[in-house]
Order: structure tokens, then C-alpha cells, then sequence
């Protein structure tokens, strides 16, 4: 298997356990709000980042290995990363450090709230891995296609000799 392929495979599963911490994220943060009249901002914005990250990383499954996809790709990781990391300072600051049984929804189990942190901090380490890896394979992409006397503009594969004759 070439190392390209490995690295692809990689990218999918960073975008899998993306999009499967944001489904588990969904379901417990939907629970809370549902046993609860009250309403907390904090689990709002974690809840909504969540709903939107499934079907934003169930596109990202499928169009993962598309070039043309690339700085969308790029794009939409670093909008959403930002986001979990904004999630998981939330959760940490609610639900960490003893404050877990006071902490909203009250009565709700601690361990589950934790698991929200935690599953918040692997969204937003997989969202960094798999961006890290698409960069890497995009820079030895363009590399290779240097090194064979090639350029790559606008989604487009020219040899040398059509570029000098278009500029």
C-alpha cells in the first residue's frame, strides 16, 4: 500500500471518530436539555456545535479524498475546530475541578458529563490530526508534481511549457 493511501485512510478516520464524538456529544447534550426545562447557554452552544458537525463531517466521509474539495476541506476543520476547542473549555470549566453535582443540569450523572468533556477533547484532537495529515499529503502532492516539471493552479495540472506559453 502506498503511503498516500495509508495517509487517505487516516484522514478517513480522523473524519469517522470526528463525526462519530460529535453523534455521542448530540445524544447525551440532547438528553440533558430534554430532562431539563431550564436552559444553559453553555450547553447550547456545545449542543449546536454538535448537531451541526454530523451531517458537516458525514459530507466530509464522502468527500474526503477529492482534490478540488481541498480548501473547503481546510476551511471548514479550522472553522470547527475552533469550535470544539470552545465546547470542550465549556465542559471542562462546568463540569471538572468538583464542580461536576452542582454544575447544570443538576442531578444529571457526573460520569456523562465527563464523558461530554471527553468526547468534546477527541472532536477537536481529530479535527487538528486529520487537517495535520491533509496538509501533509497536499504539500507532497504539490511536491511531487515540482519535482516532474508540473504545476498545480486553480485545480488544474499543467506541464511547465503550457504555463510559460499562458503567461
Amino acid at each position: 500500500m502506498p503511503p498516500n493511501n495509508a495517509l487517505h485512510v487516516l484522514v478517513k478516520a480522523s473524519h469517522f471518530m470526528v463525526f462519530a464524538s460529535a453523534t455521542i456529544v448530540t445524544g447525551i447534550l440532547g438528553w440533558f436539555l430534554h430532562r431539563t426545562s431550564a436552559q444553559n447557554t453553555h450547553v447550547i452552544f456545545q449542543e449546536t456545535v454538535a448537531a451541526v458537525t454530523v451531517p458537516a463531517y458525514l459530507g466530509h466521509l464522502v468527500f474526503a479524498q477529492v482534490d478540488s474539495y481541498y480548501e473547503q476541506s481546510l476551511m471548514v476543520g479550522l472553522a470547527f475546530s475552533y469550535l470544539w476547542l470552545t465546547s470542550f473549555i465549556f465542559a471542562a470549566q462546568d463540569w471538572t475541578g468538583g464542580r461536576c453535582a452542582s454544575a447544570f443540569p443538576r442531578g444529571s450523572s457526573c460520569s456523562q458529563k465527563k464523558a461530554v468533556v471527553a468526547f468534546d477533547f477527541l472532536a477537536f484532537f481529530f479535527l487538528l490530526f486529520g487537517m495535520l495529515i491533509k496538509g501533509y499529503v497536499k504539500y507532497t502532492q504539490n511536491k511531487k508534481n515540482r519535482t516532474q516539471g508540473r504545476e498545480y493552479t486553480d485545480g488544474v495540472i499543467s506541464t511547465s511549457e503550457n504555463a510559460m506559453r499562458s503567461a
